[in-house]
């Protein structure tokens, strides 16, 4: 189905430029991190999107160490970290923006990763996530037919599986409301046809992609310590 298709598409980075263009501040310093910035592909995208009033100092957090050194070398001030079990090194209400781009579903510690980017957001910061969507099209047909849905196979990368809704009320629960949802790619059709059923069908389309805004402080340890869930949370 992959090779039929058109992957890149599974990105939206157009889609994350034009949330930065309409929402980030149209002026002065911008603090920017991406989590799980890879070489920086992501970031170097969004630079082109900001306000020619705007500076845009990049941020990232990345686990492979060649992968960091690309993006340090592309003018990224990158720290190695393991964002599941490591506090992130940077102080409280310091970025402007957050990216995290197809980086979500690989991990467990969703619940201490969102506290993790509250403290370091600013009230009214912006969070921009991208993820695969377990409800889209070609992943509702394989789910009839009985056949693992792609974006989260057991022989694979992802450990979690979001849908819109779902995705919205965890990062509610967190202190963050959305602004804008977006979709990208519509497997198994075409690139033309694919964009457009995108902006039709967006809850359907292969990758999701949320413009949040932080309002308040997380409460991540005290609804942990209600729920008392029978998994051993990091928190």
């Amino acid at each position: 189905m992959r090779r039929a298709t058109n992957p890149i598409l599974n990105y939206g980075r157009e889609i994350i430029g034009n949330f930065i263009k309409k929402y980030a501040p149209p002026s002065g310093r911008i603090n920017i991190l991406d989590i799980g910035c890879g070489d920086g592909t992501d970031l170097l995208n969004s630079k082109k999107f900001i306000n020619d009033n705007a500076t845009m100092e990049m941020y990232g957090l990345e686990i492979d160490e060649k992968n960091a050194a690309i993006a340090q070398a592309n003018g990224i001030k990158t720290a190695v970290a393991n964002i599941e079990s490591d506090d992130f090194p940077f102080p409280d209400n310091f970025f402007d923006i957050i990216v995290m781009n197809q980086v979500l579903e690989h991990t467990k510690e969703i619940f201490f990763i969102a506290s993790e980017i509250n403290r370091i957001l600013k009230t009214d910061g912006l969070l921009i996530i991208g993820i695969p969507n377990l409800a889209s099209f070609h992943n509702r047909i394989l789910l009839l037919f009985g056949r693992q849905p792609t974006s989260i196979r057991t022989l694979g990368p992802h450990v979690r599986g979001f849908t819109k809704n779902d995705l919205v009320k965890f990062f509610n629960q967190n202190k963050f409301s959305l602004l804008k949802f977006a979709g990208a790619n519509f497997y198994p059709f075409p690139k033309a046809i694919a964009i457009l059923l995108s902006k039709l069908f967006p809850e359907a389309a292969v990758s999701n992609f949320f413009l949040f805004k932080k309002t308040g402080p997380a409460m991540t340890k005290e609804y942990l310590a209600e729920q008392h869930f029978e998994t051993n949370f990091k928190i």
